[in-house]
């Protein structure tokens, strides 16, 4: 329903977030290439002990700058119609990335995923320009020697920010210093943990 909703209102959009919210724990969404778009979804059960590593080395932020995803989108796939070379290579390099990514979430390797981010970001950053203003470079800049990977979490441009802490990094002290930046006055730390039970729906009788 959100998916057919955002195609109305025209902002674009695609189905992994539902994929997220509506399954527990960590999963790997795949649809074949055609126009009828049938998601299958892969759960990997993973070790109490990872989900604790991997939650307590989460950093999520939210940038303070709001973003719509439907102009960079829009840009993103006039460029993929017109065949660039290289917006073709991101394309497949990101598909690649995404099974580099679930093998390392296999292996329950934090620092693997977290790298994983950082290649991630790098080919959102090719595949959509302006998705990285000068402040969220500013913060990416600023969070490097406490972090062994982030990214901005959907189309980029701004909302939140997610990253692995390297195991000896000192939180506070990132925050720290991501607040020295001028013009990270609305930007806010929040917890971040993995969902354990999925979307759970409650009637009760009126």
């Amino acid at each position: 329903a959100v998916l057919v909703v955002e195609q109305l209102l025209t902002t674009g959009g695609g189905w992994q977030d539902q994929v997220g919210g509506l399954h527990p724990g960590i999963n790997l969404g795949e649809s074949r290439a055609n126009y009828q778009v049938s998601v299958e979804t892969t759960h990997q059960d993973c070790s109490e002990q990872f989900l604790a590593d991997l939650e307590s080395r989460l950093l999520l932020l939210y940038t303070g700058k709001p973003r719509l995803a439907k102009n960079l989108l829009q840009n993103v796939i006039r460029n993929w119609y017109s065949q660039d070379s290289e917006i073709v290579h991101c394309f497949k390099s990101n598909y690649k990335l995404a099974e580099e990514c679930w093998k390392q979430v296999q292996e329950e390797n934090v620092d693997g995923v977290g790298k994983c981010l950082s290649e991630y970001w790098t080919i959102k950053k090719k595949l959509a320009p302006g998705s990285e203003p000068q402040l969220i470079k500013d913060v990416m800049e600023a969070l490097k020697p406490f972090i062994v990977g982030g990214s901005l979490a959907g189309a980029g441009g701004g909302g939140f920010l997610a990253a692995v802490l390297k195991t000896d990094a000192d939180r506070a002290k990132a925050v720290e210093e991501v607040r020295k930046i001028p013009g990270t006055e609305r930007l806010t730390f929040h917890k971040a943990t993995v969902d354990r039970k999925g979307l759970e729906v409650v009637i009760e009788n009126a």
